[in-house]
């Protein structure tokens, strides 16, 4: 079993990262919540098999965040407290769980992400998102963790072409018809 779980962790991490990377192409921003809340649930057993503690309890956060995300629209769901929340949730968990200064780097991101999730133009949640993605790279390199490695490549590839998709295209596709 000691030799087994290593793999289990590192298969769910790379289903955790196919889930991240179709929410980065989804044309509104409640998919892209439900994708991401997928991924969050598998990233959150990735980590605890990986032992990475600061990392599957900042994926908790995720989870739930995305879940209030979803319900976007109904009055408790859409205040502006919600962000500050998970910002100090994510904080405190990570000072329970502090495994040295690599703690920080996703809690900073947990931190980014919170508020741009709760944009409502995926455009808005596609670059406001962007920055975490390198923190997450390096806590994933530092934990060895391979479907994160590969996630936060493809989150920022991904990312960079749904805006050529979503932005570029239909501006240049414009201007032909003009």
């Amino acid at each position: 079993m000691e030799k087994i779980l290593p793999l289990i962790a590192q298969v769910v991490g790379i289903a955790a990262t196919v889930m991240i990377i179709f929410s980065f192409q989804c044309k509104n921003a409640k998919r892209i919540m439900l994708f991401q809340f997928a991924g969050n649930v598998l990233f959150a057993l990735h980590f605890l098999l990986l032992g990475a503690y600061t990392g599957a309890a900042l994926n908790f956060v995720g989870i739930f965040r995305s879940a209030l995300y979803t319900q976007r629209g109904k009055k408790w769901a859409d205040r502006m407290i919600w962000p500050f929340v998970f910002s100090g949730v994510a904080i405190g968990l990570s000072v329970m769980t502090w495994d040295g200064v690599w703690s920080l780097l996703p809690m900073l991101a947990t931190a980014i992400t919170s508020f741009a999730h709760r944009m409502k133009d995926a455009k808005l949640v596609r670059w406001c998102s962007f920055p975490a993605s390198p923190l997450w790279l390096v806590y994933n390199i530092v934990n060895m963790s391979i479907g994160g490695i590969v996630t936060e490549c493809f989150a920022m590839t991904s990312i960079l072409i749904a805006t050529f998709r979503y932005e570029i295209l239909p501006k240049m596709r414009e201007k032909k018809q003009i």
